[in-house]
């Protein structure tokens, strides 16, 4: 802020110099108030500071209106009341403000407006004494408010002089002293006179000090005269400052703001950025079919109940049923069930001895007896049963089958629901369960539901078990009939097996299928009549008659009137309820009345008549088609259609585009809802991506058109599907409609709808309506019974589907934006099904179909399946349209599946030996009856039908399909045939591009350099897309690489990154780009490029495939290397925490916080950074799904955070030599599981914490107990023996290096450990051999019907040659071929192991599972010994120890003997050898240990 100059600082002081009498006082502002005080005292008699009537300012007011209150001439005057307390209440607050300046230095004393206002109180209780004239009192007060009115203007720029305040608290005083005078006046009855006096100053007393206070006054004035001047120069001053600091600030404001800016957009960008990398990401994983849930963690059940919930699928909407069931269930009403024989009989049978077979118990109804509320009924009682069991021997678990759920319709589902269910009630089966889906001897299909029947349910409650499980499954009359076929299979197996299940349906009267077959096991059957429900009807009349909102206000008299007519005439108890409902509605008495002295409905569908023909009457004619067609559509769809197709369908069908379902409200208040009841909020959710493309605005987008239109009752869907071929009644048969006609009408209108939208269209169909369309099109025709219908109708059915099977109007597009399935649509049943309707046109009938449908009808009546031969046809010219690869695959796999289900598909593989004859290499002519797979089959798609004329752009297609099925040679000549056709600008640049790509293939490299320069001349042509240009530069790229040219294929990698901003580069090409440096040894050029990379595409990189195990972060370790070559050790740190931080944002994170503690760790040395990463990473929790970007699962997270911690805590162990630092990290080492990540998921299996023990066990072996060394190790012992004496073979070379390092740490433990160490080496030997030859070694026991020793890449004539095509040695006896790969990052390529070979290995001691090769060790060795110190990433710490394998004359194992050679030559059986380690050096080696 800018100074004044000097003359300026002259020229203020002159100006603002003060008189002297005002000047020179020095009196301080506390001692004027201390006399002021006084003063009053010897006027009035007392003391203010003793004889203060109030708190504060509010609290003396109020005590002045009391006291006005009091005085007789205003106590029944309110108003003037009112008038003096507000004055006296401004002048009190008056003086508080203007004393405000002076309080701090008063406070000693007391307060100046606490004390004035004081003695105006007093004064106030004088006048009421002495009956004072308040209209006098109130002119002083109107006096008084004025002068200080004028000394609060002054309030907030309160000079600073010490004499300005010295004339401020003058005044006060001097007021103070009126104050004390009109109190002693009024007292002695002299107010009236002190107040004549007062203006005319002619009392001498008085006189005295009016004038007092006039002088007092004048100085005031005079002094505020000379404060305003000084003021007048200050706020120059001030606006001179301001003036410089309001530039300075709009400076640093557009500054912030620029800045801002420029956050902003970067911000913009990098969610764009973000919300296209998890688009690519979805689209790679929908590529690879995606990941299975990782683990959920809870709160209220066990973490093992959650831990099974994981690893099983989740089944939508498993709850919700009966949440709902609960809520709307009548108190006491359903438990008429348990005095029924049949449910006696159930009980008892399930009370008898051990082993009595499984009781089926079936309660049947009609629609509306309550069946869903009677089994959550049942459910509740087997529950309590269950509870009630003291040994928690029973478990009751529940499910509600709904047709219209797709969560709810499946027995697959309903298993997946009770196994969750058994694990939150049992401890026991909960750990079973779990050790059953962790097996890895056995392959439980989560999705096959005999899979979790024989592997989860059957083990728990097998014959001999001592669980029972009570099973209520409500509904099974919803189910499809393959699921009730699959529940029958259950059942019988349930029965066969003897097994401990006991099961209890509901169904409507014959839908229990096979359940109820005699043959097997007849059920014990209770049926919901209205005899046994006659106490739940009364129920539920009282109750809705005390809560319905009319009803409850009726008199006792019509009440009793509707339950004596409702408990008579109702068959059931929805009737009942529908019936209340309609009375609620009426909502008068007398109406009512008069309605109950009508005859009811007889039945419940009556009552549905009933309310449809009132719907009828209440909507206008020109809107009932449209209630007809809804209708139809929700009672027949075969899924349920949500409110945007509902709409787009009225809409369509009535031709009026502004329709809207307002437009019929009876029939949605009646009959239709929309959502599920206990849904909620209908506030439609936005996916991350969504969010992050619409810039992150956080507010909820109220839209219910993805919620689903549904029946208000199930039976409603009964009545609908049924009511057409029943109802007697000709008033509503306009909205009904039978199954075959609801059919037949349904098919004929997703016939026109099943068709691609013009592009000129407005009012497009909604694009769920269309696939709807598409995909169940033929569903609706197998519903049309051609017997019930008119010739007429019959010919419009045939007519619509000849259109769509012969692809007029493009039904083949619109097949592949639905995905059909033509093997499920077009199976041998459905073939047949057109056989019989293409009769109808040859048996003489009088149709009257359309020259080309009768000629497609007449080649289906001769062979039905050639009716999809124009559908394929239309799909083959979809992929001579292609633009591009992909589009060309998804037109080529339904073109392919509906020739091969039209009969033809060997068309394609003759063509492939027309098209390229030396395919088969053998000159011989293919199977004429032979249909090629997908790959084999793109060989035949030139030429394949004769009436289609394939030109430059087909050629271009056909090429990309056989470069994507790896033929490239094939697809190096298409292209040469698609440049010999005249192609257009575009497509040449295509045709170049791929035929560079086929060549590069080839190692045509030359050839590849000069087609790919043929199409970069192009890459200006209009019409090129973005993406081709940017795959034109990476195919550049790529072949620049591989001819060596590394400058120039880096920089063609740069330029491909500026085309195409609307994706981005994936991971691999950018790994591509990588390999130009890594491959050459450039490791600053490496992080050259790293560096010029935008953040994104450093995300990008780091997190593509990171889950793949055949990648297995070989990325990391690269990046890592690089940096420790490089000395770029901080940008390596830098880049992970740029990386991390984006990824918090998505809680993702905690993956590549393992990857940066290995970083520090093994680049940087810097232990104490790893541990704060990976304590983040422990101290984080788990969602319970994969991490985004990565895909890691958190419990593989889990382990290796444990394993990495481990390590980082004993290297921090080791190099400390304070007992209580050592003391303290063992305690940390310890209490790992207790962490918040180890407490929200779990090891995937048990053996994959033995590492954790081990070194648990090493550091208590140093600070002890020495107990707790033993029982960790043999805690690993006795896994690792458990593991290599299982049936499987695939995992046990883990299982002998861990009991190797062991065995090795135990030896050093002890005083002699020679043998230990020995017996090491011999099973770390043996880790690439068989151990076992009648013991598996595939990764499944499913799959054990395998030719076990199969290799897919071996010499057919040495099925054991290696695909290297190296054989294996003969003196190394029986091996697995599982192959094992060097830890090292020093050897290149890396060294692969499958067997010894002559080579040697070395083992960490230290390190969980590294294996390192000579050439690695080597290195590890010379950084050791101070040789040859690291130059780069470190993969092993300096101070770990090593096991060497193989031991000296190994010979492997053969047909169970190890066999050694030499000076310790041995032929032991393997279990021998185990048997010996474990009973004899183990057991000896603790001997040693506690000895002495």
């Amino acid at each position: 802020m800018a100074a004044a100059t000097k003359p300026q600082q002259q020229q203020q002081q002159q100006t603002l110099k003060l008189p002297k009498n005002i000047e020179d006082d020095e009196r301080d502002v506390a001692d004027l108030w201390t006399e002021a005080l006084k003063a009053y005292r010897g006027i009035v008699g007392f003391d203010l500071t003793v004889r203060t009537p109030a708190a504060n300012v509010q609290a003396l007011v109020d005590l002045g209106t009391d006291e006005m209150k009091k005085f007789h001439k205003f106590r029944h005057d309110d108003k003037k009341v009112d008038t003096l307390r507000s004055l006296l209440s401004q002048n009190l607050g008056l003086i508080e403000q203007s004393a405000q300046q002076l309080i701090s230095a008063a406070t000693p004393a007391f307060p100046p407006a606490a004390a004035i206002g004081t003695a105006v109180t007093w004064m106030l209780s004088a006048c009421r004494q002495v009956s004072a004239d308040y209209d006098v009192v109130e002119v002083f007060f109107n006096d008084m408010n004025s002068f200080l009115n004028r000394v609060v203007i002054l309030e907030k720029r309160m000079p600073q002089h010490r004499a300005y305040r010295n004339c401020l608290m003058e005044v006060f005083t001097a007021f103070l002293k009126m104050c004390g005078f009109a109190t002693e006046y009024t007292k002695l009855g002299r107010f009236k006179k002190w107040i004549m006096n007062l203006m005319k100053g002619e009392d001498g007393e008085l006189g005295g000090a009016r004038k007092d206070m006039d002088l007092k006054l004048d100085r005031l004035r005079d002094a505020t005269h000379f404060a305003i001047l000084g003021n007048t120069e200050e706020l120059k001053k001030m606006d001179r400052e301001l003036l410089e600091n309001q530039q300075a600030h709009t400076q640093m404001l557009e500054a912030q703001t620029s800045m801002l800016h420029n956050l902003l957009d970067e911000s913009q960008g990098m969610r764009s950025d973000i919300a296209k990398l998890l688009e690519a990401f979805e689209k790679k994983d929908s590529e690879t079919k995606g990941q299975a849930k990782a683990q959920a963690m809870g709160q209220s059940k066990g973490a093992s109940a959650h831990r099974i919930r994981s690893l099983l699928p989740d089944v939508e909407g498993e709850g919700a049923e009966y949440q709902i069931l609960k809520e709307t269930i009548v108190d006491g009403t359903c438990t008429w069930v348990f005095a029924q024989p049949a449910w006696q009989a159930w009980i008892e049978s399930l009370d008898g001895e051990h082993g009595a077979p499984p009781r089926l118990l079936a309660i049947t109804g009609e629609p509306g007896t309550g069946k869903s509320h009677i089994a959550a009924t049942v459910y509740d009682q087997l529950h309590r049963k269950a509870t009630e069991d003291a040994e928690r021997h029973i478990c009751a678990a529940h499910f509600y089958f709904r047709e219209q759920h797709p969560g709810l319709s499946t027995l697959l589902n309903a298993l997946i629901t009770t196994a969750n269910q058994i694990a939150e009630q049992s401890p026991i089966l909960c750990e079973k369960i779990y050790s059953q889906l962790l097996r890895v001897d056995i392959l439980i299909d989560v999705t096959q539901q005999k899979s979790l029947l024989h592997n989860i349910l059957e083990p728990c409650f097998e014959a001999r078990a001592k669980h029972r499980l009570f099973l209520v499954l409500d509904g099974v009359d919803e189910l499809s009939d393959p699921e009730k076929e699959l529940l029958s299979e259950f059942w019988q197996h349930v029965v066969s097996a003897n097994m401990r299940i006991s099961l209890v349906v509901t169904s409507r009267p014959g839908g229990l299928g096979r359940l109820a077959d005699p043959e097997k096991a007849a059920p014990l059957t209770i049926n919901a009549t209205k005899e046994n429900q006659m106490s739940d009807l009364a129920a539920l009349v009282r109750s809705r008659l005390g809560n319905l909102g009319a009803l409850k206000r009726f008199g006792p008299y019509v009440k009793q009137k509707i339950s004596e007519k409702i408990e008579t005439t109702a068959p059931n108890l929805l009737y009942a309820q529908h019936m209340l409902r309609r009375f609620d509605a009426i909502g008068r008495e007398g109406a009512v009345l008069r309605q109950l002295d009508q005859p009811m409905p007889p039945t419940l569908h009556s009552l549905y008549e009933v309310m449809l023909a009132e719907c009828q009457r209440r909507t206008v004619a020109s809107r009932q088609p449209v209630v007809a067609t809804l209708l139809r559509w929700i009672s027949f769809s075969f899924r349920p259609l949500v409110l945007d197709e509902a709409v787009s369908l009225l809409r369509y069908t009535s031709g009026d585009s502004t329709f809207d379902l307002d437009e019929i409200p009876e029939l949605m208040t009646r009959f239709i809802r929309i959502g599920d009841p206990g849904k909620g909020s209908e506030v439609g959710e936005t996916t991350e991506i969504e969010y992050l493309q619409t810039g992150g605005i956080n507010e909820p987008v109220y839209n219910d058109g993805q919620l689903p239109l549904k029946f208000r009752q199930r039976s409603m869907r009964s009545f609908f599907r049924d009511a057409a071929s029943e109802s007697e009644s000709d008033t509503t048969k306009s909205l009904l409609a039978t199954p075959s006609e609801a059919h037949r009408l349904i098919f004929l209108t997703a016939a026109n709808m099943a068709r691609p939208a013009p592009e000129e269209a407005v009012d497009k169909l909604d694009s769920g309506l269309a696939t709807y369309a598409t995909l169940y099109l033929m569903d609706h025709w197998i519903g049309i019974d051609p017997g019930d219908h008119s010739v007429e109708e019959r010919t419009e059915v045939m007519e619509a589907l000849a259109l769509v099977m012969s692809n007029e109007h493009g039904y083949a597009k619109m097949a592949e934006i639905a995905k059909v399935d033509y093997k499920r649509d077009f199976n041998d049943d459905v073939l047949k099904r057109m056989g019989l309707w293409a009769n109808l046109a040859t048996e003489g009938t009088q149709l009257q179909l359309s020259s080309s449908a009768a000629e497609w009808w007449k080649r289906v009546a001769q062979k039905p399946a050639t009716g999809l031969l124009e559908l394929a046809k239309g799909h083959f010219q979809l992929v001579y349209q292609a633009p591009n690869a992909p589009s060309a695959a998804e037109s080529y796999k339904l073109a392919r599946a509906a020739l091969v289900q039209s009969g033809y598909g060997n068309k394609l593989a003759l063509q492939a030996a027309e098209n390229f004859p030396s395919t088969d290499g053998d000159g011989e002519a293919p199977d004429a009856d032979h249909v090629p797979d997908e790959a084999e089959g793109v060989l035949g798609l030139g030429g394949l039908f004769g009436d289609m004329e394939l030109d430059a752009g087909a050629y271009r297609a056909i090429g990309s399909l056989l470069l994507l099925y790896d033929h490239h040679e094939e697809a190096r000549s298409t292209c040469q045939r698609a440049l010999e056709c005249s192609p257009s600008p575009v497509e040449t640049f295509k045709i170049f591009y791929l035929r560079a790509m086929s060549e590069w293939k080839l190692d045509l490299l030359q050839e590849a350099s000069h087609s790919i320069a043929d199409c970069l001349t192009g890459i200006d042509t209009d019409g090129v897309t973005e993406l081709f240009k940017r795959w034109a530069y990476i195919t550049k790229g790529r072949i620049e690489a591989k001819l060596g040219n590394s400058a120039v294929a880096a920089e063609s990698y740069s330029k491909a990154k500026t085309y195409d901003s609307t994706t981005l580069i994936w991971g691999n090409i950018l790994d591509e780009e990588i390999a130009i440096y890594k491959d050459a040894d450039d490791y600053a050029g490496l992080l050259g490029v790293l560096k010029k990379w935008t953040p994104i595409e450093r995300l990008t990189w780091l997190t593509w495939d990171y889950a793949s195990p055949d990648k297995d972060r070989v990325r990391h370790i690269n990046f890592q290397d690089a940096a420790a070559r490089a000395g770029e050790q901080a940008y390596m740190v830098a880049v992970y925490e740029e990386v991390i931080a984006h990824l918090d944002n998505f809680d993702a994170a905690a993956p590549l916080r393992c990857d940066l503690a290995d970083a520090y760790m093994l680049v940087c040395g810097d232990a104490e950074g790893a541990k704060r990463v990976l304590d983040e990473v422990l101290d984080s929790r788990s969602t319970g799904h994969a991490y985004k970007f990565t895909s890691e699962d958190p419990r593989s997270v889990l382990q290796r955070t444990i394993s990495l911690q481990s390590r980082v805590l004993f290297e921090l162990f080791a190099a400390s030599r304070d007992p209580a630092v050592k003391s303290k990290l063992l305690d940390e080492v310890n209490g790992f599981m207790k962490r918040p990540l180890a407490t929200s998921v779990s090891s995937s299996h048990a053996t994959a914490m033995l590492h954790h023990d081990i070194t648990v066990a090493r550091m208590t072996l140093k600070v002890g107990p020495r107990l707790e060394f033993q029982k960790r190790m043999q805690k690993v012992f006795d896994a690792c023996f458990e593991a290599l004496e299982d049936n499987v073979g695939w995992n046990d070379g883990w299982s002998l290096m861990l009991l190797s390092q062991a065995l090795a740490h135990l030896s050093r433990a002890v005083r002699s450990g020679e043998k230990l160490w020995h017996a090491g080496r011999v099973l770390l030997s043996a880790i690439f051999s068989r151990l076992d030859p009648d013991v598996s070694i595939v990764l499944h026991a499913d799959n054990e019907d395998e030719d076990e020793d199969e290799d897919e890449d071996a010499d057919p004539d040495n099925p054991f040659l290696d695909k290297d095509g190296e054989a294996p040695p003969e003196d190394e006896g029986d091996l697995t071929h599982i192959p094992g790969v060097c830890d090292g990052t020093i050897c290149r390529p890396t060294a692969t192991f499958k067997w010894w070979g002559g080579r040697s290995g070395q083992l960490c001691l230290d390190c969980n599972d590294c294996l390192f090769c000579e050439q690695c060790y080597a290195v590890l060795l010379a950084d050791k010994t101070g040789e040859q110190p690291f130059q780069s990433r470190r993969f092993c710490g300096r101070r770990h120890d090593h096991i060497k394998a193989p031991i000296e004359g190994w010979r492997g194992v053969k047909d169970g003997i190890i066999n050694i050679e030499g000076s310790e030559s041995m032929s032991i059986s393997v279990n021998d050898f185990l048997t010996n380690v474990r009973d004899e050096l183990i057991k000896g080696a603790w001997d040693q240990f506690w000895e002495g």
